[in-house]
């Protein structure tokens, strides 16, 4: 079989290169498939994952760490809203049931009460009270009344009372610490450091 070598030109743009940029092409077994066009290794530099030889920066530099941060006047933590579209999903999937069982249209009430948990269950946080609201109603306490926090089941977070009282926080976890202390003014220490 005859072997085939093709040059692209460059154009500008092309792959992320300049347009002197050098290029290479593989040789291919079969003229109906085009080459392959990558940059060559550059002087000083290594190929493709290594670092090559450019004084512009890739990636802008990050922050400093000792900027303050901006507190938010209000945090809300809530389950996610993706929930609402597997209820939608059941429902669809349940509708042959429903209308050929007799009573099984009762299912329905249980996606409708699975979005009305989703939807209302939340904790707000702010700089003067923590709420933590439920199906059924809510509780607000002032950042001075809590003691400490617990972890609770499957890493929620649950807030200990000045009288050893335990507040469930609903929908806020472990990988929440950072943000919860940002939101708190400082009065729950960041477990990141940062």
């Amino acid at each position: 079989m005859k072997r085939i070598s093709r040059v692209v030109p460059p154009t500008a743009g092309a792959h992320g290169l300049a347009p002197d940029a050098p290029l290479e092409t593989e040789r291919m077994a079969s003229p109906r498939t085009p080459p392959r066009v990558r940059p060559r290794a550059r002087a000083g530099g290594r190929c493709e994952n290594g670092p090559v030889s450019s004084t512009e920066p890739s990636v802008p530099d990050p922050a400093p760490l000792d900027v303050q941060r901006e507190v938010p006047p209000r945090l809300v933590f809530r389950h996610s809203a993706l929930g609402i579209l597997a209820a939608v999903l059941f429902l669809i999937c349940a509708l042959p049931l429903m209308l050929s069982v007799p009573f099984f249209w009762l299912v329905v009430l249980v996606p409708i009460g699975f979005v009305v948990w989703l939807v209302r269950v939340r904790t707000t946080v702010d700089g003067d009270t923590v709420t933590a609201r439920t199906v059924t109603g809510s509780r607000s306490v002032a950042w001075d009344d809590i003691a400490s926090l617990r972890l609770g089941k499957r890493s929620g977070l649950m807030a200990v009372l000045g009288d050893d009282t335990a507040l469930p926080l609903p929908a806020v976890h472990l990988r929440d610490l950072p943000a919860l202390a940002i939101a708190s003014g400082g009065r729950v220490p960041d477990p990141t450091g940062d």
